[in-house]
């Protein structure tokens, strides 16, 4: 059961960094990716999606960028609101 304080929109989910690395099980939810894979379709431009699609891996198994110690320090720092 998800805690109160946590998104309960299921794309919102993977894009706080604080709730999505803290709850691993989380990481093949359907739920979770779903909803991200239908906002990404409203909201971003067709030709720009498949440039997103590559990087979501990268994002969930805390790679690149994300894997660097002060990203990982940071996760409960910084807010999207």
């Amino acid at each position: 059961m998800r805690d109160s304080a946590i998104p309960n929109s299921p794309c919102c989910w993977i894009l706080f960094p604080q709730y999505f690395y803290d709850h691993p099980y989380n990481l093949g939810d359907e739920e979770i990716m779903s909803g991200l894979y239908k906002v990404i379709q409203k909201i971003v431009l067709l030709e720009d999606q498949e440039k997103i699609d590559p990087h979501i891996n990268i994002y969930k198994k805390a790679g690149g960028l994300f894997g660097f110690d002060i990203a990982i320090r940071n996760r409960k720092k910084k807010h999207s609101g």
